[in-house]
């Protein structure tokens, strides 16, 4: 058995969120201990650079499903988290899935106006999938 990284809740030692000030992704730094296979201590260190996944920076972009029942992914760029929110115009439903995304099989189903918010490494792990030719969909990540 390998030994077990835990965060340290002792009173003495509490997490702090600090600011990606040298532009390399990490951005907490939390406190933990190091237990040894049979429960004892091996070390403290305070902190511990966790590195976010994704980038650091905030965009948008829309995607448009030409043809109704045809899976369009969206462009590549990484991030933390997406919000994908259905064109206000659309008059049928927009499906949000991975590359089998269709009527029929889909993670979340959209009407005009409304959003979803899924976490993931990078957009292109979205696809989405219309009721209507060129009906889709806005979003922004960070």
């Amino acid at each position: 058995m390998s030994p077990e990284l835990k965060r340290d809740t002792s009173v003495d030692a509490v997490p702090f969120i600090g600011e990606d000030e040298s532009g390399d992704g990490i951005v907490d730094r939390v406190p933990v201990k190091l237990y040894g296979p049979n429960g004892n201590l091996i070390s403290t260190t305070h902190p511990l650079a966790v590195r976010q996944p994704g980038s650091n920076t905030f965009g948008h972009g829309e995607q448009d499903v030409t043809t109704a029942g045809t899976a369009e992914q969206l462009a590549t760029q990484d991030c933390r988290e997406i919000t994908i929110l259905a064109k206000d115009g659309n008059s049928g439903k927009i499906f949000v899935g991975d590359s089998t995304v269709s009527a029929s099989s889909f993670g979340a189903f959209l009407r005009s106006g409304d959003s979803v918010t899924i976490a993931v490494e990078n957009t292109d792990m979205i696809y989405i999938d219309a009721e209507n030719n060129n009906e889709g969909v806005r979003y922004y990540y960070v």
